[in-house]
């Protein structure tokens, strides 16, 4: 009887610690942001931290409101229906305004522009279109502003994939002809491969704007992140973000 009783104290403090540990692992005030940190120079994970562009811009954006943020890194596709349902306040993960995601979450004015789409392909061809990919393989990143871009177009064998380091290795081994993506991912790869053997051209009249994107049930949220954003464009700390993710 007295071994029970000792088991069942035993198992009580156990759960108690770790409800204990969870309510410190998350501060129950913090700002929980959504990313998926596959996406350089914007997020990304590099000795067990988050960083990035957009990353420093959420820390900005939670300093400024005087809270503590929560990044926690996702799927891409499952962002939108996580902000949708609350579970998370915001996100910043690169994402780009559509009438369709608009109906469902709260979009900021974007915070970065111009960002050009381009066609990455082996070899040297020269002024390339997405006129002359018709009947090939091209990847894109499932859910991105390329994605959306590029099927628009019929008769493109469209590969979809998670990451842009994919869309480069299916590129290197041969499994599609072009990867189209945004420019700004392509910094990494310039300074860390062998970039030589890889040619892209900007598509025209092609950009992505950035914005970050806000649960509906955070109404009075999206009020205050616009209002710190719009600060941040007139004090120059996007300028000085930028300057630091080369964008």
């Amino acid at each position: 009887m007295i071994k029970k009783i000792f088991i069942i104290i035993l198992v009580a403090l156990t759960l108690t610690g770790i409800i204990l540990f969870s309510q410190k692992k998350i501060d129950k005030n913090a700002l929980i942001v959504g990313t998926n940190a596959e996406y350089y120079p914007f997020t990304f994970i590099e000795d067990n931290e988050f960083k990035g562009f957009d990353i420093d811009i959420a820390k900005e954006v939670g300093k400024r409101l005087n809270k503590k943020i929560h990044i926690k890194d996702m799927p891409f596709e499952t962002l939108i229906p996580e902000i949708t349902l609350g579970n998370l306040h915001f996100a910043a993960a690169g994402l780009t305004y559509t009438d369709e995601k608009a109906k469902r979450v709260f979009f900021t004015k974007p915070y970065l522009t111009d960002d050009s789409l381009v066609i990455l392909t082996l070899g040297n061809a020269k002024n390339l279109e997405l006129k002359d990919l018709i009947g090939k393989k091209v990847v894109v990143n499932e859910g991105y502003t390329a994605d959306l871009f590029v099927s628009k177009f019929n008769n493109l064998n469209i590969i979809r994939l998670n990451a842009p380091s994919d869309g480069f290795l299916a590129l290197q081994s041969n499994h599609a002809e072009a990867f189209v993506t945004a420019k700004s991912t392509l910094s990494s790869f310039i300074k860390n491969k062998n970039f030589e053997k890889f040619q892209f051209n900007e598509i025209e009249n092609s950009s992505d704007h950035y914005s970050l994107v806000v649960s509906k049930k955070y109404p009075k949220m999206l009020v205050e992140i616009q209002k710190i954003l719009d600060e941040m464009l007139t004090d120059g700390t996007i300028d000085k973000l930028k300057s630091k993710w080369n964008l």
